[in-house]
């Protein structure tokens, strides 16, 4: 989303393009990219259904609070459609993102469902996390090192 704001900000066109990098491990990326589009769809059908029932409004903290599980970032459902359809200008994936996920049977399964229930629904989406496979060491270490790196405690050695 951060890139997306780049041309309102000044940048000329055409003179930044992110990958979005598979590597070492695209099988997993593809595994991760899929929680990320799932996420993009659940805030689309959250959006719908807020406008469908007229209560989603902008600038509204109250709405903002409740939108807090289902909802990323304005417009983010919109860029991963971009993003996976290969139509994003400046964003674009090197790893397979497979299609972009059909909302449809989400609309048509909470066209009753409350805020609680969106909330509720929102904490059975699985999977709940994934750990990346051999030779790469898992997130915990990933992130300590990171830490480590940031704070000085180690030095940066590549």
């Amino acid at each position: 989303m951060e890139t997306l704001t780049l041309p309102s900000l000044g940048m000329p066109p055409q003179s930044f393009h992110l990958v979005l990098d598979g590597g070492p491990d695209p099988k997993l990326t593809t595994d991760a990219f899929e929680i990320v589009q799932r996420d993009a769809s659940w805030q689309r059908a959250f959006e719908e259904h807020g406008a469908e029932h007229k209560v989603i409004q902008r600038s509204s903290e109250s709405q903002y609070m409740m939108l807090k599980k289902s909802f990323i970032l304005y417009g983010f459902p919109q860029a991963m459609h971009d993003i996976t359809e290969k139509s994003s200008p400046m964003i674009s994936c090197n790893f397979d993102i497979g299609p972009s996920w059909d909302i449809a049977p989400l609309q048509e399964r909470s066209r009753a469902w409350s805020w609680y229930d969106w909330e509720e629904y929102w904490h059975d989406h699985q999977p709940k996390g994934f750990e990346p496979e051999l030779p790469l060491p898992d997130w915990i270490d990933i992130r300590r090192e990171a830490i480590l790196l940031e704070d000085g405690f180690i030095e940066n050695d590549w």
